[in-house]
C-alpha cells in the first residue's frame, strides 16, 4: 500500500500550496480582525466600568492562537483519517459564501451555514437541469451539481463536534465582567464570553501528488469523493460561541450549546452517510436539521435569559459583588459573585466609593459583613498590608443608574464584536473611585 519512494519535492510543493491557499483566504483576515477588535474594545471599556483592566489582551491572544492551532490540527486529523476529499473550487466557494453570510449576520460566519446552503443548492442542481438561459449560468449550475455534499456534511459534523469539545473545555477562559443595560435601561452586572477561534484546516483534494504512490489513501479509502492522487488545500474555519449573560450562568449556556452542537454533529454525520449511499434528499434534511438544532439552542438560551431575574442587579442592602480578580486581595477573602457587602469595618456601604472610604479609615485591618446567596450574614476579614488596599481587585455591579453599559446583543458566534457602549448622560465620566481603589477619597 505504501508502494513507491517518497516524493519529497512533490510533498513540499503540496504543503506550500496549502499554506498559500490559507494565507490568501480573506476569511482568515476577517476572523482575526474581528477577534482583535473584540479584545481591544474589551480592554478599553473595562477601565470605564471598574477603573481597572481585568483582561490581559496579550494573554488572551496567546490562548486564542493556541486553541486555534489545536482545533485546526484536530480537524485536519479527523478529516484526513476519515478520508474526506473535496475539490479545490469547493473550498473557495464555501469560504466565499461564509464571508458573504458573515457580512449579513456575524453569527453566520460559522461554516455550517454555508455548507448547509450549498448542500441544498447541489441537490436542486442535480434534480433540475435548465435547458434555457445563458450558457455561463447553465455551466455554473452543472458545476454546483457536482458539489461533494457527503464530504462537506462530514466537515460540518467535525466542526460541530470540535465546537462541542471547545465548550466543554471553556473553563480555560475566564468570562469577562461587564455592564449591560436591562430592558428598562438600568445598568446591570453581566458576564461576556467570547470563545471563537480561526482554525487552520487542511483537507484532501484531487491533485496528483501523494508521496506513497498514486490513487492510494494511507488507510485504504477515501470514503467521500474518491480521487487518484491527492494533495492538500488549506482553509480557515471560524468556530466557537459568544454572548452576554445577565441571568443564565455562563457554564449553563455553554452546556446547552455543547449539547446542541453534539446533536448537530450527529445529524450532519447521518446525512453524510445517507448521501454516500445514494439518498441525497436525506442530506438536505440533515443540513436543515443542523441549522434548526443550533437555532433552537440559541432561542432557548435567550428565553431563559428573559424569564429569569438578573443575578447582578443593584440592591439597597449594600454593594453586589460581580467578580474578583485572580490572586487579588478580594479573592483571598472568599468573596463570590452575587454576594452583597453590607458593611466594611462597621460602616454601611452602598457604592464603590463607600468601600474605599471605609477601608481608608482603618488601613491596617478590614472586616466585611457579607450576605451570601441564601441571604445569610457572614463575616470576612483579614489584615491589610502596605500597598494591598490599592489592589483590592473587587469588581462590583453598577450601583449608579447613569453608569455606562453595553446595549444588549443577540447570542451567537462573534456577536460580542457588536457590543456598543451606552452612556446615560452626556458628559458622564468614569468615577474617580472604583473598586480598584486607586487613591485617597479626597484626592
Amino acid at each position: 500500500m505504501l508502494g513507491s519512494a517518497v516524493d519529497w519535492n512533490g510533498s513540499g510543493r503540496a504543503v506550500f500550496a496549502a499554506l498559500a491557499a490559507f494565507a490568501v483566504n480573506p476569511l482568515l483576515y476577517a476572523g482575526v480582525g474581528l477577534l482583535m477588535w473584540d479584545t481591544r474594545g474589551c480592554a478599553r471599556d473595562e477601565r470605564l466600568f471598574f477603573g481597572v483592566r481585568s483582561t490581559r489582551p496579550g494573554r488572551r491572544a496567546l490562548v486564542t492562537v493556541a486553541l486555534s492551532l489545536v482545533a485546526g490540527l484536530w480537524l485536519t486529523g479527523c478529516l484526513a483519517v476519515a478520508g474526506i476529499v473535496v475539490e479545490r473550487w469547493e473550498v473557495g466557494v464555501v469560504s466565499g459564501l461564509t464571508l458573504v453570510l458573515g457580512m449579513l449576520r456575524l453569527r453566520w460566519f460559522a461554516p455550517v451555514h454555508a455548507i448547509a446552503m450549498l448542500v441544498a443548492v447541489s441537490f436542486a442542481a442535480r434534480a433540475w437541469h435548465p435547458v434555457q438561459g445563458p450558457a455561463e449560468l447553465r455551466f455554473l449550475w452543472s458545476i454546483l451539481a457536482t458539489f461533494h455534499a457527503a464530504g462537506w456534511l462530514a466537515v460540518a459534523a467535525a466542526v460541530c463536534l470540535t465546537e462541542a469539545l471547545l465548550l466543554t473545555l471553556q473553563g480555560w477562559l475566564r468570562p469577562r465582567a461587564v455592564f449591560v443595560r436591562s430592558r428598562r435601561g438600568r445598568p446591570l452586572g453581566a458576564f461576556a464570553m467570547q470563545l471563537a477561534v480561526v482554525a487552520p484546516v487542511a483537507v484532501w483534494i484531487p491533485g496528483g501528488w501523494w508521496p506513497f504512490g498514486q490513487g492510494v489513501h494511507p488507510f485504504g479509502w477515501p470514503w467521500f469523493g474518491g480521487a487518484h492522487g491527492l494533495s492538500w488545500a488549506g482553509m480557515p474555519l471560524l468556530l466557537g460561541w459568544s454572548g452576554v449573560f445577565t441571568s443564565v450562568p455562563v457554564r449553563t449556556a455553554a452546556l446547552w450549546t455543547a449539547l446542541a452542537d453534539l446533536a448537530a454533529a450527529l445529524a450532519a454525520a447521518a446525512g453524510a452517510g445517507a448521501v454516500l449511499f445514494g439518498r441525497p434528499l436525506a442530506g438536505v434534511v440533515a443540513a436543515g436539521a443542523v441549522l434548526a438544532v443550533r437555532a433552537v439552542a440559541r432561542l432557548l438560551i435567550q428565553r431563559l435569559e428573559a424569564q429569569h431575574e438578573p443575578r447582578f442587579a443593584p440592591t439597597d442592602k449594600g454593594v453586589r459583588v460581580l467578580a474578583t480578580l485572580p490572586g487579588s486581595w478580594a479573592e483571598t477573602l472568599g468573596l463570590r459573585p452575587g454576594e452583597v457587602i453590607t458593611h466594611v469595618n462597621q460602616t454601611p456601604v452602598h457604592t464603590a466609593y463607600d468601600v474605599h472610604f471605609a477601608l481608608s479609615q482603618h488601613p491596617a485591618y478590614a472586616k466585611l459583613q457579607v450576605l451570601d446567596h441564601r441571604g445569610e450574614l457572614r463575616l470576612a476579614g483579614r489584615a491589610v498590608y502596605d500597598g494591598e488596599r490599592v489592589k483590592l481587585g473587587l469588581l462590583l455591579a453598577p450601583a449608579d443608574a447613569t453608569a455606562p453599559a453595553y446595549d444588549p446583543v443577540p447570542y451567537g458566534l462573534l456577536e460580542t464584536c457588536r457590543l456598543r457602549l451606552h452612556v446615560a448622560k452626556p458628559g458622564w465620566s468614569s468615577p474617580a473611585e472604583t473598586s480598584a481603589l486607586p487613591a485617597d477619597p479626597g484626592g
